[in-house]
């Protein structure tokens, strides 16, 4: 009965430490999407765009223009 109950402790050890890498990396993705969002905004008021209809995008829909430098939408809240 002592080797179940130390390969139980061990398990849930186990999936703590899974949980806390799983955790570890969402805070890490989350910091680094917020990262891009800020270089998106640098990167839209610096570029001296060009822009050009998207034919692969929904035509009536507000992103369909791009910058042919960028590759960022026209309507910066598309982003």
């Amino acid at each position: 009965m002592a080797n179940n109950q130390r390969e139980s402790v061990a398990i849930q050890k186990y999936i703590k430490n899974m949980q806390k890498e799983i955790d570890e990396c969402t805070n890490k993705i989350h910091a680094l999407k917020k990262e891009i969002s800020i270089q998106k905004g640098l990167l839209y008021d610096t570029c001296a765009h060009e822009w050009y209809i998207d034919r692969d995008d929904c035509w009536d829909s507000i992103c369909n223009k791009r910058c042919k430098h960028c590759q960022l939408w026209q309507n910066n809240n598309c982003n």
